[in-house]
């Protein structure tokens, strides 16, 4: 065999083949990883998905505040549109229809009237930090991601539920209320 040796000079290549020199070319391939070169990727992978699931968590629960933020406001209007048809306010949610019953969490939503049943009504009646009932004419909520609310908002239960408060003005979280 012979080697090509290319030499290139500034305005032309010449090219020369030197007898008796010859080579092989020697190719190398790589056909796995190295374990450390896996470990070093998994533990790339550990660190993003640490930093990466509480963010994703977070935003997940806000998506869920916002969604039964805005089935409350709607369920709100519907009994809006039943006091106008019906003359009355309803007893349950069952009576209006298109009435979402549950809550993104999968808990129902929880109802109750107010105008024309103040004396039951008076000892369940939710109730603000300062003992000030929220509504004069119906309560309505989600007990949020614990599913456990109380009757006065001071309560540590009742930070994560989603309300309607001042008759309508005001639908969040009790937290920010």
């Amino acid at each position: 065999m012979h080697v090509r040796i290319h030499i290139q000079m500034r305005d032309r290549t010449v090219f020369c083949i030197v007898p008796g020199l010859s080579y092989k070319r020697k190719k190398w391939h790589r056909v796995a990883f190295t374990l450390i070169e896996l470990l070093i990727v998994l533990a790339i992978i550990a660190t993003l998905m640490g930093v990466g699931m509480p963010l994703y968590q977070n935003q997940l629960e806000r998506a869920r505040v916002m969604v039964a933020i805005s089935d409350i406001r709607s369920m709100k209007e519907r009994i809006k549109d039943f006091l106008f048809e019906e003359r009355r306010m309803p007893d349950t949610l069952t009576e209006v229809p298109r009435a979402k019953r549950t809550d993104p969490w999968g808990n129902p939503y929880e109802y109750l009237r107010i105008e024309g049943n103040r004396d039951v009504a008076k000892h369940i009646w939710r109730k603000d930090q300062w003992e000030i009932p929220v509504n004069t004419d119906y309560d309505l909520y989600s007990t949020g991601r614990d599913g456990d609310t109380a009757q006065k908002f001071k309560n540590e239960e009742s930070w994560d539920d989603i309300i309607r408060a001042n008759d309508g003005i005001y639908v969040g979280l009790v937290s920010k209320y």
